[in-house]
């Protein structure tokens, strides 16, 4: 069982900006889950993307953090969305808005109305 939560921060008609949170960690699993409602990400070749507007997958890990193997610390990074993301999705809003496309970007937790995705 996979289980993406997800919340909308931004949209223009033709991508979004989304906060993704998982519940579990299998392998592609963001990229997987939203291919399969027909929404893959953009940049995102191998699952459907039908764009890449910045010329590489639109997927960033906001924060990642995990338990040190030897001091059992846990060690937490974060970093903010980058600026390139929030322009892209400005910029393309003039364009046509029929495109199925979603832009990404994976956070800490999902606050607010949100979506879960399960399969």
């Amino acid at each position: 069982k996979a289980i993406t939560n997800y919340r909308v921060i931004k949209n223009n008609g033709r991508y979004t900006l989304l906060e993704i949170t998982l519940e579990t960690g299998r392998k592609n699993q963001i990229r997987v889950q939203l291919a399969s409602i027909g929404h893959p990400i953009a940049g995102d070749k191998r699952y459907g993307a039908q764009s890449n507007p910045l010329g590489r997958l639109c997927l960033h890990a906001q924060i990642i953090s995990f338990i040190h193997p030897v001091t059992r610390e846990v060690m937490k990074f974060d970093t903010d969305i980058p600026a390139i993301f929030d322009k892209t999705i400005k910029d393309k809003i003039t364009q046509e808005h029929n495109h199925n496309v979603n832009f990404i970007a994976k956070g800490s937790k999902t606050v607010g109305c949100h979506k879960s995705i399960a399969n």
